[in-house]
């Protein structure tokens, strides 16, 4: 069997790359328990893959507005505060984000991203954090969110 070089490393963006702390922050200080973050995402993905299944599309955005505001009445909170999803746009890089990168690049590796997010709104990110990858891969242009084969 003949051996196959690796030639590029893919990083996902949200908790993986980009710590998510500042909306779980924003989230507790709107009066919501600790694991509030991993239930909204948890509500987000499965509003992306049911779309996915039955072959539907919406952005991120569309997604996780409603799953705060869901999230936020069944918490009895008020569900017009915006502050995590304004918080999605400010997270911060992971404290090894920059080292992961550039070792990928040090061992002659192309590095990407892949995100469930928009292409702009990943590189504002990108850009903000100064961390560089030689591409963006959205679920945008496909229109079709994991697990889909697309």
């Amino acid at each position: 069997m003949a051996a196959h070089r690796v030639a590029a490393v893919a990083f996902d963006a949200m908790g993986t790359l980009f710590s998510l702390e500042r909306p779980r922050v924003a989230l507790m200080e709107l009066g919501a328990p600790h694991a509030a973050l991993e239930l909204w995402f948890q509500r987000i993905l499965q509003c992306a893959a049911t779309l996915t299944l039955v072959d539907q599309f919406a952005p991120f955005d569309e997604l996780a507005a409603p799953a705060l505001r869901t999230m936020l009445v069944q918490l009895g909170l008020d569900p017009r505060r915006t502050e995590p999803l304004e918080a999605l746009e400010e997270l911060e890089p992971a404290p090894d984000a920059a080292a992961a990168l550039e070792l990928a690049r040090a061992a002659g590796l192309t590095t990407a991203v892949l995100t469930n997010g928009s292409i702009d709104s990943t590189i504002r990110l990108l850009e903000r954090a100064g961390l560089v990858v030689q591409q963006v891969v959205s679920v945008d242009p496909v229109q079709r969110y994991k697990p889909h084969a697309a």
